[in-house]
């Protein structure tokens, strides 16, 4: 007796063994086989290629979606820059305070505009296995500090404090790919001030040395904000490629939705490891950690480049 949970698959043959004077079967012999591991595994390859079909059908959905959304993306800072320069030229009387709105208005599209074509750039770069590291000696209080200039150039008049933060005893030269680090740290940067509205977002870099001989460090950086904030069925998408998340705040915001991805795949690229955590409705804070060689020990707070350092550990540390 077999129970309904052993129930197994059989495949019958029949063989004839003699014919009565008739011509009709007089014995027949009928064998069974046992093909319930054959059977199992063609019905686990069924749903294999049935979820991989439903998974290329959401990725072609996705990249429909977004390639409409690019066209909207890419329509909304041209418009901005045409609308305005037209503005300027054909406006009969020359007002300097409106022409200083409508030159930062430009601006502001043009740096929005560059930023999606550069996601669209790096993406179709790494998708095809051309993105290389380019490593080379860089000065870290100067990549903190044009990071900040440019992240508070694009904060404005919006009600947000910047605070950044560097440890002193950072070293004063490493070495890695400067350029990748700093599109790491602006890509998020630049989506807590995208996702902001009033609050503050602070900016930290602190370090540890991984030998004995101070010639290798691991850097911790953190960008914290007070912004939307991130859902949690929504945590499993931020690294997936065309996805925009809470459309209904997305919508309002312009973005590709390659900005996390492509810095997902600069910080694996550089042997580095991210991630974030979230409340909605109260902000977002995400790590990265990115190792280094030092070329020079000496602590960020002794080089040349004091006034700079100062300036930026002026501001409040608000990470607790």
């Amino acid at each position: 007796v077999i129970r309904e949970e052993q129930r197994r698959w059989c495949r019958a043959s029949v063989v004839i063994v003699d014919l009565c004077d008739d011509g009709s079967p007089n014995h027949v012999l009928v064998l069974f086989k046992d093909i319930t591991k054959q059977k199992e595994k063609d019905m686990e390859y069924q749903r294999t290629l049935k979820e991989a079909y439903q998974l290329a059908e959401r990725a072609n959905q996705a990249k429909t979606t977004f390639l409409n959304n690019m066209s909207h993306e890419i329509r909304t800072p041209m418009n901005a820059i045409v609308g305005f320069s037209d503005s300027l030229l054909n406006s009969p009387v020359f007002d300097a305070e409106t022409a200083r709105n409508d030159i930062q208005n430009i601006s502001t599209a043009s740096n929005n505009l560059l930023d999606i074509i550069n996601n669209i750039l790096d993406i179709s770069k790494i998708e095809s296995g051309k993105e290389v590291l380019d490593n080379k000696e860089y000065d870290l209080a100067k990549l903190i500090n044009d990071l900040s200039t440019i992240i508070q150039t694009r904060i404005g008049n919006n009600p947000i404090k910047l605070h950044v933060y560097i440890d002193k005893n950072v070293p004063s030269l490493v070495y890695g790919d400067s350029t990748k680090l700093y599109q790491v740290l602006l890509n998020i940067a630049s989506n807590s001030v995208k996702y902001t509205e009033v609050g503050r977002i602070q900016i930290s870099c602190e370090g540890e040395y991984t030998d004995k001989n101070n010639e290798e460090i691991l850097l911790h950086f953190k960008i914290s904000d007070t912004g939307y904030g991130i859902k949690k069925e929504d945590f499993d998408k931020m690294f997936e490629k065309f996805n925009r998340l809470d459309s209904a705040i997305s919508k309002e915001i312009e973005g590709t939705g390659l900005g996390l991805v492509i810095t997902k795949r600069f910080v694996d690229l550089m042997g580095g490891k991210i991630w974030f955590t979230s409340e909605y409705e109260i902000g977002t804070t995400f790590y990265v950690d990115i190792p280094l060689k030092v070329i020079d020990a000496s602590p960020i707070g002794d080089i040349k480049h004091k006034n700079n350092v100062e300036k930026i550990n002026n501001y409040i540390d608000c990470s607790n």
